[in-house]
């Protein structure tokens, strides 16, 4: 994996931990936690000119044989609709850009900073 990548990785990791350790110290409840997606940008119409603002994504299906070293690819997933997704990076991703989201208190979250 690309350092950039490894580092945004461990960076979201970092937050997901944050937000796991304010959950159990303030004992609130978000059952949904934790479940991560493969996304990627789309054709923003609107409103995404800066980072701190939410981007239609859509879902990405991984292909490639589950074996160590073996090739793998992404394409749309043609059956699921568009999500809309935060992204709290630094960089707003340009049309096209592949992220790693969790879903977190209800929301689709990702970081991107380039």
């Amino acid at each position: 994996m690309h350092d950039n990548a490894s580092e945004a990785m461990a960076r979201l990791r970092d937050r997901i931990l944050d937000v796991q350790v304010a959950e159990e110290r303030d004992d609130i409840s978000l059952p949904s936690n934790g479940v991560d997606s493969v996304l990627c940008t789309v054709a923003a119409t609107s409103g995404t000119s800066s980072v701190g603002v939410f981007y239609t994504l859509q879902p990405q299906l991984l292909l490639g044989a589950e074996t160590d070293g073996s090739a793998g690819s992404t394409t749309s997933s043609t059956s699921a609709a568009a999500i809309q997704g935060y992204n709290c990076g630094t960089v707003r991703p340009s049309n096209g850009t592949q992220v790693v989201a969790t879903f977190c208190a209800y929301r689709w979250v990702f970081q991107y900073d380039g």
